[in-house]
């Protein structure tokens, strides 16, 4: 059986890290890497291969990527090609999926795998777009597939919502999208790490097409987090910890002001406060 496996790569988001004024993200401290569900796909079709079989991998990463996609050649795949050119920095799932249609459907495969979380852990896109550009029968949330001894289907397990499972058959060539759990890659042995450290990864030249009617205008940078504040100490009274935290005790106290008393008292000092800010006449 011929397999092919698209895997994302991409950063891990728990490493990046925005800058709370500029919102640029810190390149040095982010880690890029493929996906546990690209992983799992791939485990997944080394699982399925079989003796006469072949799975070749196929990825949309820049060159900063071929170090990790060499582990898979040492893991037992048997090709890894890689696609990538302007425009596909940062692109769109959308235009990914239109980058990787054309090899990805010259490979012929029999069974397209690939993962069905982003890197994010949120659900991937990648698959049903490739499904859709390809004209195959796609199935997600895939938690157990096999296939049939003829070789002509494969039945799939998908996931649904609140608990339920559903059992599909699907025809191939088919697109299946699998949960990160599915399956796990082994530790390579040494030999055929040293073997794979020097190994060539063909490049495919290629161009991010937007989807016709649809341009981008600029990338925003992600959202800056909120600053963190101080925790106050924990063995002042409480009036002090809230003053604190209000920055009552870092010169502002013309802001913030603590005040204390029945609510006539209260009602009232937020009244003349209103009046001094010009709010009441």
């Amino acid at each position: 059986m011929r397999i092919s496996v698209v895997v994302e790569h991409g950063w891990e988001p728990s490493t990046v890290e925005a800058d709370p004024l500029t919102g640029a993200v810190d390149a040095a401290r982010a880690i890029a890497g493929l996906g546990d569900s690209s992983r799992a796909a791939v485990a997944m079709g080394l699982r399925l291969r079989g003796e006469a079989g072949r799975v070749e991998v196929l990825a949309a990463a820049p060159a900063a990527a071929e170090p990790e996609l060499r582990s898979l050649l040492a893991a037992g795949v048997d090709a890894v090609l890689r696609v990538w050119g302007p425009g596909l920095e940062g692109a769109a799932a959308e235009a990914v999926a239109r980058a990787l249609a054309a090899p990805l459907g010259a490979a012929s495969a029999d069974l397209v795998l690939a993962g069905d979380r982003s890197l994010d852990g949120g659900r991937g896109a990648l698959g049903p777009m490739l499904a859709e550009l390809l004209g195959l029968p796609a199935a997600t949330a895939v938690e157990a597939l096999a296939v049939t001894s003829s070789g002509g289907e494969v039945t799939v397990r998908r996931r649904l919502e609140r608990g339920r499972r559903e059992q599909l058959a699907l025809s191939l060539p088919a697109v299946v999208c699998v949960e990160p759990g599915i399956a796990g890659l082994a530790d390579a042995p040494l030999p055929a790490l040293l073997a794979a450290r020097d190994a060539p990864v063909p490049v495919l030249a290629t161009t991010a097409e937007a989807e016709p009617g649809c341009r981008r205008v600029r990338r925003l940078p992600p959202r800056p987090r909120p600053r963190r504040l101080p925790s106050p100490d924990p063995s002042l009274p409480v009036e002090a910890r809230l003053a604190a935290l209000l920055g009552a005790d870092r010169g502002h106290e013309g802001e913030h002001t603590l005040i204390e008393g029945p609510p006539e008292v209260l009602a009232e000092r937020i009244l003349r406060l209103l009046e001094e800010r010009g709010y009441l006449s």
